[in-house]
This record gives structure tokens, C-alpha cells and sequence, in this order.
């Protein structure tokens, strides 16, 4: 399970996997939705569960219906965000790892040696310079 470091039972993958989280967490007051989920899986989770509280991202909240979130604050479950932002931002490390990478190509480093030194993958190193064109 993706639990982040905490007792959160996470709900991802197939239906099947999720359905056997379900099972082996019925005193669970609170669930992390990672990945969308069928009206009937919510379904599964509010009749074989104790939960009260659902983590979600903004991505997943604006996956579920406007007549599903009624339902659920219906029945007391209250969707909490996670605050997430949906992909990986790029740090100032990597940006600086890809500025090294467009700098060794200007001068002429052989392509093998610069990506041992900037410590990234050929494709990678390929795809910098070619972003950096255009």
C-alpha cells in the first residue's frame, strides 16, 4: 500500500486490489483515494468501513461527480484535501543539472563523459539540448 508514511489505508490500482484494502481495513475511519474511483467502489468503502474522512488531491476531488460529493457529505464522509499538485515540479538541483548539461554541450564535452559528470541518462541529456533549441 501507498501509505506515505502513515496507517491511512490507500486505494489504488484495479478494483480487485482496492476491494481487498477494503477488507482488510473495516475499522478504518480514513481512506487516501490516489487514483479515481467508480461510484461503486465508494460505494464498497462506505458499507464494509468505519470512514469518516477521505485524503484526496484537487485531481481526484474534480473527478467526482457533483452528485457524488453530496452523497458523501449526506452521509457524513468528508473529502479532506491533500493539497497535492498533480505531477513533479522541477527543483533548483535539477535545474541546475540540466543548465551544466547545456553548458558542457557548448563547449564540446563528448556526450558519454558529460552525462557521467552532470550524473544524468544519454536520453535525458539528448532531451535537454533539444528543449533548449526550441
Amino acid at each position: 500500500m501507498k501509505n506515505k508514511g502513515n496507517s491511512i489505508p490507500a486505494l489504488y490500482g484495479t478494483v480487485a486490489s482496492m476491494s481487498r484494502t477494503i477488507a482488510a481495513s473495516p475499522s478504518s475511519t480514513a481512506f487516501r483515494l490516489c487514483t479515481k474511483v467508480s461510484p461503486k467502489t465508494l460505494a464498497l468503502v462506505l458499507s464494509r468501513t468505519k470512514a469518516k474522512k477521505l485524503y484526496v488531491s484537487k485531481t481526484i476531488r474534480s473527478s467526482l461527480s457533483p452528485g457524488i460529493r453530496r452523497a458523501l457529505k449526506r452521509v457524513g464522509v468528508a473529502l479532506v484535501d491533500e493539497g497535492n499538485q498533480p505531477g513533479r515540479l522541477k527543483t533548483r538541483s535539477v535545474m541546475s543539472r540540466f543548465a551544466r548539461a547545456r553548458k558542457l554541450a557548448m563547449h564540446g564535452m563528448d556526450v558519454a563523459k558529460a552525462c557521467a559528470k552532470v550524473g544524468m541518462p544519454r536520453r535525458t541529456y539528448y532531451y535537454v539540448l533539444k528543449s533548449r533549441k526550441a
